[in-house]
């Protein structure tokens, strides 16, 4: 047990003599904890990483689908535009039965 006096004269335990029979094993318990947090920690931000990267992806594959579906929509729009330029509708209103060659 070490200890040692302060500037008032009242005596000081250090800290080895707190409570531990072996102060080395409470250091390396100490440690321990230390590291095993620090590993937590660290599975903890490479978790976040991982989920908010699927995420990322995942919106970038939706993204991709809705651009996908959007030019679709667009090529059938222009394309029903075209047959429908092609066939004159006063025409047919007038005619139905006549056949446009």
């Amino acid at each position: 047990m070490t200890s040692s006096y302060s500037a008032d004269g009242l005596r000081e335990q250090s800290q080895e003599s707190a409570g531990s029979l072996h102060p080395d094993a409470r250091r390396s318990d100490v440690v321990e904890k230390i590291s095993s947090r620090k590993l937590l920690f660290t599975s903890r931000c490479y978790l976040e990483k991982a989920i908010a990267k699927r995420c990322r992806l995942h919106k970038l594959i939706r993204q991709r689908f809705a651009l996908a579906l959007k030019i679709q929509q667009e090529d059938f729009a222009l394309i029903f535009q075209q047959s429908q330029a092609t066939v004159d509708p006063v025409a047919t209103q007038r005619f139905p039965d006549a056949v446009f060659e």
